[in-house]
């Protein structure tokens, strides 16, 4: 490793630094120093910083922020992972769009912590699982590829006490006039499947005619938008089985299914959220928090709603439901009948 302190023309000292990395002589280098002293000390700091690179094994590489999403993505399929967790991870690489174009080894944790707190201002949201996943792509940098020494967002903290703007418990009302702002007739059935059985937009997408018997869904597959096939659910708890009225059964059964036997063949869950959910300042997900809270709030045991929902109790209960407020005045005045 050799250091090389020179004046430039405007009078200011820049120190460059040569070593060898992976068998290849390279330089570093930095200007703009009024004094000698202010450039050796630089010079002598960054090589140390350089040493440990060096005795850590960690390998040079100019790779991006973007190119190590991809990477790490690949590594997802390569092990077989669910579709929806490969489409998690290439989604939040678009929300690190702005950032993508900047090498892994001089990313700060400011560049992350400005986007994220720009992101927040401009759309009210949180987006703490963005910030999770890209630590988990982060420490897959720092422990498989070996490219840089340390997690940039390790230490790094947020404020994500934000409130979700979107309403997550839709009422009776609301589901209504939502229905009646619906014209296409099987894209008014996909909401009202969404509605009663709390499944997720790919799961509904995959429920062909032979799941529908005896006023039960059988969820056992979902529907890959991307790939136009069907898919593994998310997990082993997503198996399971939904009571239906014989009101949707009927309006289920009567429909002319697709080639591959799906019955909203030809529904598009991003259309129907851009015509008739988004005006409402709702969601497809939405649908999921009502149906859950519905059953908590109407007393069903909580082991069973949580098999018919498809996750743990725990899960249930700290992300699905909300305050159904017609049941809470209902209990409260039972409260109140005590005293």
């Amino acid at each position: 490793m050799n250091t090389t302190i020179r004046q430039r023309e405007n009078g200011l000292y820049q120190a460059i630094i040569s070593y060898k990395s992976n068998g290849l002589w390279k330089q570093t280098s930095k200007g703009g120093f009024e004094r000698v002293s202010d450039a050796k000390k630089w010079a002598k700091d960054k090589s140390f910083e350089l040493v440990e690179i060096e005795r850590l094994g960690i390998i040079d590489s100019d790779m991006t922020v973007g190119e190590l999403f991809d990477i790490y993505v690949e590594d997802l399929e390569l092990q077989n992972k669910p579709i929806n967790t490969v489409k998690l991870y290439s989604h939040t690489k678009n929300f690190y769009e702005e950032i993508c174009s900047i090498p892994v080894n001089k990313l700060k944790s400011h560049d992350i912590k400005r986007h994220i707190l720009y992101m927040q201002k401009a759309t009210g949201f949180s987006y703490q699982n963005f910030f999770k996943i890209f630590k988990t792509v982060l420490n897959f940098a720092v422990k498989e590829l070996r490219i840089i020494p340390l997690n940039p967002m390790d230490g790094l903290k947020l404020n994500f006490n934000f409130e979700d703007p979107r309403i997550k418990f839709i009422t009776k009302e609301i589901y209504q006039e939502i229905l009646d702002s619906i014209e296409d007739e099987l894209d008014k059935l996909y909401v009202q499947v969404l509605y009663e059985t709390g499944m997720r937009r790919s799961e509904a997408l995959g429920v062909t005619l032979f799941d529908i018997k005896d006023c039960t869904i059988s969820v056992n597959k979902q529907y890959n938008e991307d790939h136009k096939e069907f898919a593994v659910l998310k997990t082993e708890n997503s198996k399971r089985s939904i009571p239906i009225s014989k009101e949707l059964e009927k309006k289920l059964l009567s429909q002319i299914p697709g080639i591959d036997g799906r019955i909203f063949y030809n529904s598009s869950p991003d259309t129907i959220y851009r015509n008739y959910l988004k005006p409402f300042n709702t969601s497809i997900h939405c649908f999921r928090h009502t149906f859950a809270t519905n059953l908590v709030s109407s007393g069903i045991d909580l082991t069973i709603a949580a098999k018919i929902i498809g996750d743990d109790i725990k899960t249930v209960l700290s992300t699905y439901t909300q305050v159904n407020e017609d049941k809470k005045k209902s209990e409260f005045d039972k409260v109140r009948a005590i005293f």
